[in-house]
């Protein structure tokens, strides 16, 4: 590998750590997305940040294994945490914001609608019962 292309190589590299931050953070943002419509113990929202790290570990692991031989560069670091800094300063807060109102929203009316399912099904097994007596 030339200079020059070596050099090319890391920049690309680079530019993808860079949307790999933005990814993994939209990622932890849907985590949060979803907590805002079903509350969680704290105990599981802990389960699940260090579920959610380790797996993200073996992505990036995974991701630079197949871009640059499993080789962890400062670049690539600096890349992910640019890209995870930027979204987050940028657009994380809107982003929970809004869609987590929305799938709240979503939540309770579903919660709603099998609350008043569970009434009706329980008012016609209650018929049922005093008609078989």
């Amino acid at each position: 590998m030339t200079a020059s292309s070596a050099v090319i190589h890391q920049s690309l590299l680079f530019a993808q750590a860079f949307v790999w931050g933005i990814c993994f953070s939209a990622a932890y943002d849907c985590l949060r997305i979803i907590r805002r419509g079903i509350p969680h113990p704290r105990w599981l929202s802990a389960a699940e940040d260090i579920l959610f790290w380790i797996a993200l570990a073996g992505a990036v692991y995974g991701l630079l294994y197949r871009h640059d031989d499993g080789a962890l560069r400062s670049y690539t670091t600096v890349g992910m945490a640019v890209g995870m800094l930027l979204y987050t300063l940028l657009l994380s807060r809107r982003i929970v914001e809004i869609f987590g109102g929305i799938f709240r929203k979503i939540v309770n009316y579903l919660r709603k609608l099998l609350k008043k399912m569970r009434r009706t099904f329980k008012i016609e097994n209650n018929e049922r019962r005093r008609k078989g007596k």
